[in-house]
């Protein structure tokens, strides 16, 4: 088979070497050398290998480069450091001789200690960037393109996501203009900035517009990590990619879109689907699911009582001496003495207390280790507590992933209706992506072809979360999984559930049928009869993954309104 670029040049003659699958972690390993070939042929428009996790998409991509070209440039990009030197040690078994990798850590005139492990190999940026497959991490950013140069084929281990963005409070403004003050010249400038914001009180999303002092503080240079951050904020004022919001608070959200060599990448991530680029201008619709589908059924999450007095939001309760007692006597309770293989997911804020009360166990938070196998031995993973952010934050996300590059009243009228499906959808994906992120972090990554089956290992999962995200969320994101309360009791969903679409939801998670028609609904009492509950359905898709919604037709005979199981 020979494949040709999409551009007026040719970039490679590619033999495929067909092998036959043996079984399913083999079948998505040659699924994933078909893609490659795909993007060889193709550059433009983003593609995606979204496999689950576990089932070999990494391996798959590390067998595809040696049979590739000799002359074609591979890039990889992968989480961690440590990530980083393993695939270095298996990249340099495959392609002997024809691979480098950079980070601080592996740069002879950088040499960053990481306390995790010691570097198998040494490399600047200039030796590394000459060989033919080059190994670096996330972190470099779009910045990479500049340094490394053109490659052929860029494979995005476990994407932590293209849009960097962040929010500042009235009082991140007050900080740096006290600490700036002291410590430098810079303090008027600050001061300035500082009554600007005080003065602000304009309700809902506005645009920022350019103050004055946005130039002033973009032309200084902070001495502070305060002052750095209204810089950053300062920057992204100027090229139009941030916004005011006023809920109960004033705030400033700003957004970047920062993904390098788009055109000639794949993503690998069991993620994909929840990251938001279903909303970028050229995409056709949500990402599909590569693989065959997980059974999670060895794995059991039970669902831990949030302790009273206890807040579920990280600010209250690290304002309150008590809640914090309370808080990590509970971590300590429901971690118990096995520290060797359990896992404990917090809240950055709160990983100091989780580990004072629990010092044997692993423990990590949200959003980091994305993709890492160092926690894959853990048979118990406990849950402490959501990853909530203010739910402009979701919109700031939802901005750069829909390629705006300005800022303006139109765009942001999309997101002034906090109760719209628009910000239930966000929220929901944000949930989504972390939980289905953190949660594969245990044992439940390693996945065993059984008669034909992906298996997923067993695992304990005990989650101290809002019953609603655990009997909605947890069935869809991980098919299979047992759910029982902490006394070992089956659930009651209609405890749960918020309204007719979570009920929806919650019966397309039990069932073992593949369709389900209006009357099936009416039978355990959701009723869907009517334009008005058809229309809700249909404006909020998304929470119903893996099905096909079908609006009835009136006539002899009538077409009833179902849901249909999407297979494949």
């Amino acid at each position: 088979m020979k494949i040709y670029s999409a551009h007026d040049y040719w970039i490679n003659e590619v033999e495929a070497i067909e092998i036959p699958a043996v079984g399913l972690l083999e079948a998505v390993q040659e699924e994933v050398y078909q893609r490659i070939l795909q993007r060889l042929a193709n550059p433009g428009r983003l593609m995606f290998f979204a496999a689950d996790t576990g089932l070999g998409k990494t391996t798959g991509f590390q067998k595809a480069i040696p049979r590739l070209p000799k002359d074609t440039t591979v890039l990889i990009m992968v989480p961690t450091k440590l990530d980083a030197d393993q695939m270095y040690q298996a990249m340099e078994d495959l392609c002997p001789g024809e691979v480098g990798v950079w980070t601080q850590t592996h740069d002879p005139d950088k040499a960053e200690k990481d306390p995790r492990f010691d570097p198998s190999v040494w490399f600047t940026k200039s030796e590394a960037v000459k060989k033919r497959v080059l190994i670096v991490t996330h972190n470099c950013g779009k910045e990479a393109e500049g340094w490394i140069g053109a490659r052929d084929l860029v494979l995005i281990d476990e994407d932590p996501g293209p849009v960097k963005s962040d929010y500042v409070y009235g009082s991140h403004f007050r900080q740096a203009f006290e600490q700036e003050a002291k410590v430098g010249v810079n303090g008027a400038v600050f001061k300035e900035a500082d009554a600007w914001a005080s003065s602000q009180s304009e309700d809902g999303l506005t645009p920022i517009g350019i103050p004055e002092w946005v130039d002033k503080v973009r032309d200084c240079s902070p001495r502070t990590a305060a002052g750095e951050k209204i810089k950053l904020l300062a920057e992204m004022i100027h090229r139009g990619t941030a916004f005011q919001s006023n809920r109960r608070h004033v705030a400033w959200h700003w957004f970047q879109y920062s993904l390098p060599y788009q055109e000639h990448a794949i993503i690998f991530s069991a993620t994909a689907p929840y990251e938001g680029y279903q909303f970028a201008p050229h995409a056709t619709g949500p990402i599909s699911r590569d693989g065959p589908e997980v059974d999670y059924s060895q794995v059991t999450a039970y669902l831990v009582p949030r302790p009273s007095g206890v807040s579920k939001y990280k600010k209250e309760i690290l304002s309150d001496p008590d809640q914090v007692r309370l808080f990590s006597n509970a971590v300590r309770d429901v971690c118990g003495t096995d520290g060797e293989n359990t896992l404990l997911i917090t809240n950055k804020d709160l990983v100091k207390h989780a580990q004072k009360a629990a010092p044997e166990v692993k423990t990590t938070y949200w959003g980091v280790d994305v993709g890492s196998n160092e926690y894959r031995d853990c048979t118990k993973v406990v849950i402490a507590g959501e990853h909530h952010l203010p739910k402009d934050a979701y919109l700031a996300d939802y901005y750069g992933h829909s390629g705006v590059e300005e800022m303006t009243a139109e765009e942001l009228e999309r997101g002034q209706n906090t109760r719209g499906s628009l910000m239930r959808q966000l929220e929901e994906l944000h949930h989504s992506r972390f939980f289905k992120q953190m949660v594969a972090r245990g044992s439940c990554r390693n996945v065993s072809d059984v008669g034909g089956v992906a298996l997923a290992d067993s695992m304990e999962l005990y989650c101290m979360i809002d019953g609603e995200i655990f009997y909605n969320l947890l069935p869809i994101l991980l098919p299979g999984i047992q759910l029982k309360t902490i006394d070992g009791k089956p659930y009651e969903p209609n405890k749960y559930v918020r309204g007719r679409l979570g009920a929806i939801q919650a019966h397309l998670s039990e069932t073992e049928a593949d369709i389900v028609t209006a009357e099936d609904l009416k039978a355990v009492g959701i009723n869907i009869s009517g334009a008005k509950p058809k229309k809700q359905i249909e404006d909020n898709l998304s929470r119903f993954p893996g099905w096909k919604w079908i609006r009835g037709k009136p006539g002899r005979p009538v077409a009833p309104s179902k849901f249909v199981r999407v297979k494949g």
